[in-house]
C-alpha cells in the first residue's frame, strides 16, 4: 500500500518490481499501477519463466534473475525506446 500511495502522490518514470512479494504478487501490484498510470513503463524481475512483452509494446518487460549490469542496461534501453 505504501508503494501505491507513492504512485498516487508522485510522478514516476519507471516501475521495477519483483514478481514475488510478501502479500500480493508483483503481477497484481503492476496491474494496479497500470490502472493508475496506463503509460508507466513496468519492468518485472523474476526467476520464473514469464513471457516478455513484444518490442515496442506497452506491456511489462521481464528481467530474469539472476541478471547483471548488461541485462539491466538492455531492459532500460528498451524502456527508453518505447
Amino acid at each position: 500500500e505504501a508503494a501505491l500511495n507513492t504512485l498516487r502522490q508522485h510522478e514516476v518514470a519507471l516501475l521495477m518490481v519483483d514478481v514475488v512479494l510478501p502479500g500480493e504478487s508483483g503481477l497484481v501490484f503492476a496491474a494496479r499501477a497500470r490502472q493508475m498510470h496506463p503509460h508507466l513503463p513496468i519492468v518485472l524481475t523474476t526467476a520464473c519463466d514469464l513471457p516478455n512483452d513484444s518490442p515496442g509494446g506497452n506491456g511489462p518487460l521481464v528481467l530474469r534473475k539472476p541478471y547483471g549490469v548488461g541485462a539491466l542496461r538492455a531492459v532500460l534501453r528498451e524502456v527508453a525506446l518505447r
